[in-house]
């Protein structure tokens, strides 16, 4: 009886742990693929993807898709208009949740096609 219990124990702290390297592996590429995004906006607006919606990440990690949204956010009393970008990640027949980064920038930054 007592080996069920253990055996129980450690399976499910196994799954615990493949979890938590599943979202450990799901927030690396999520900040990657932001700072690039980021550098992108920084540098040329211009020369970003218009498509933005669910997009394969390349090589080993084709089983994983990113998202991309942007909503304008009501004037708060800044001279400049502001945005939020939101970047999606998820596993592709994972039952982990997806992973959501978000940042402000300036509405100017940002292609209109993903609004």
């Amino acid at each position: 009886m007592g080996v069920v219990f253990v055996s129980r124990g450690l399976s499910s702290q196994l799954r615990a742990i493949r979890v938590m390297d599943e979202r450990d592996r799901l927030l690396a590429l999520a900040q990657e693929q932001w700072r690039e995004l980021d550098a992108r906006l920084v540098a040329d607006p211009r020369g970003l993807p218009r498509d933005i919606r669910d997009v394969l990440f390349p090589a080993p990690n084709q089983a994983v898709r990113w998202t991309l949204r942007a909503q304008a956010l009501p004037a708060r009393g800044t001279s400049v208009p502001l945005s939020e970008l939101e970047l999606t990640v998820r596993q592709e027949g994972a039952s982990s949740a997806p992973l959501t980064l978000s940042a402000v920038y300036p509405t100017d930054w940002v292609p209109p096609e993903w609004f």
